[in-house]
């Protein structure tokens, strides 16, 4: 286990892009974040996010992964709207 969480996932049938960051073992301000963007994102491009939700300190890998896939489960939902 890295003291890193990252990751990018597109998610064709929404057309979003999520991007988790998220630092372990770390107890400052802020650890990490679940960005959102719409489409795919661009290398080349600046890319603007829809939604972007904080995540605090003090998590364990499996409870940020869990946060993740909270996330995904809500904006299929309609709980958390992306849409503009």
């Amino acid at each position: 286990m890295g003291d890193f969480i990252k990751k990018f996932e597109y998610l064709e049938d929404l057309n979003i892009t999520l991007e988790l960051a998220y630092r372990l073992n770390y107890n400052f301000k802020g650890c990490g974040y679940i960005k959102v963007y719409s489409g795919k994102i661009d290398p080349e491009e600046e890319n603007y996010e829809i939604y972007m939700e904080s995540l605090d300190c003090g998590m364990s890998e499996d409870e940020v992964n869990s946060k993740y896939n909270k996330m995904i489960s809500e904006i299929r939902s309609g709980d958390i709207d992306i849409l503009f």
